[in-house]
């Protein structure tokens, strides 16, 4: 079922699962709001000066990238915090093709906040791309549009 939450901050309150997928300058819910066990995905901010989760959901979560160099450089969130002096770039556990990989793990606990931060890698939506148009094509689905 679905409830429409009168705040951000109430719709992540009891959420297993956040989806964060906006170009907002300022973070769309305060860290505090979010249960233990929760697993945040940020992809829409892919900027320094943008920035969809605040500070303490960063401290308090167990963070995986994209790509370690493109997160220094383009993810406002991870920027901030690492200003801040609460958080620092060493803390990002992996990036995420190792834990789809079997190479490093995930979460550790089911108490543990995870947090996957994509800032966009043109190389990994190309190979997803791809892939899913491999799919369509064996099962005879889709429509071709030739432009």
């Amino acid at each position: 079922t679905f409830e429409v939450a009168s705040s951000a901050d109430d719709a992540v309150k009891e959420a297993d699962i956040v989806i964060a997928a906006t170009n907002s300058n300022v973070p769309i819910f305060k860290g505090w709001s979010l249960r233990p066990g929760t697993h945040i995905t940020a992809v829409g901010s892919f900027k320094p000066t943008m920035q969809e989760l605040d500070v303490d959901t960063v401290v308090a979560s167990r963070v995986f990238v994209d790509e370690i160099e493109a997160a220094k450089a383009e993810s406002g969130e991870l920027m901030c915090a690492n200003a801040s002096g609460r958080w620092s770039f060493d803390k990002i556990v992996d990036e995420i093709g190792n834990v789809i990989s079997g190479k490093s793990k995930g979460r550790q606990s089911n108490e543990e906040i995870t947090l996957f931060k994509g800032s966009g890698v043109a190389a990994q939506d190309a190979t997803a791309a791809t892939k899913i148009w491999r799919c369509a094509q064996e099962r005879r689905m889709g429509t071709s549009v030739y432009l």
